[in-house]
C-alpha cells in the first residue's frame, strides 16, 4: 500500500492492484506482453482487458518506454478514462466507505446479540 501511494505511475499486467491504485488517479500502464496467451488459457476471465483498462495497454518494451515517458510528461492524459473506470467499478467507494461498513457491521452485531 505504501509503495502504491508513493509512486507516480503504476505498471501492472492485469492484476487487481490496478483497482487499489485507481483511487489515487495517477497514470496506469498495463504491460500485457502475454495477454493473448493468458486469455487463451484462462477460461475464467470476466472482462476483456480493453473493457476494463484504466490506462495505456502496451505489449512490448518499446511501447512500455513510450508509455512511461508519456505518463511522466502528461499524467492527466488518461484522467477521463480513469474517472470512467472508477465510476463503473467503484461507484460505492468514497472517503467514508470504511465508516459505513463499520457502522453496518456494528448495527447487525447488536441485532444478533440482543436477539
Amino acid at each position: 500500500s505504501a509503495l502504491l501511494s508513493g509512486s507516480d505511475i503504476l505498471i501492472s499486467d492485469y492484476s487487481s492492484c490496478v483497482w487499489d491504485y485507481l483511487i489515487l488517479d495517477r497514470p496506469i500502464i498495463h504491460f500485457a506482453y502475454d495477454y493473448e496467451r493468458f486469455k487463451a488459457t484462462c477460461k475464467e476471465l470476466i472482462y476483456d482487458l480493453n473493457e476494463i483498462c484504466a490506462g495505456t495497454i502496451v505489449s512490448n518494451a518499446e511501447e512500455l518506454q513510450k508509455a512511461i515517458i508519456d505518463g511522466i510528461n502528461f499524467p492527466d492524459s488518461q484522467k477521463e478514462l480513469r474517472r470512467q473506470r472508477r465510476e463503473r467499478f467503484m461507484h460505492y467507494e468514497g472517503p467514508d466507505s470504511c465508516e459505513k461498513i463499520f457502522s453496518f457491521v456494528q448495527a447487525h452485531l447488536k441485532e444478533i446479540t440482543t436477539a
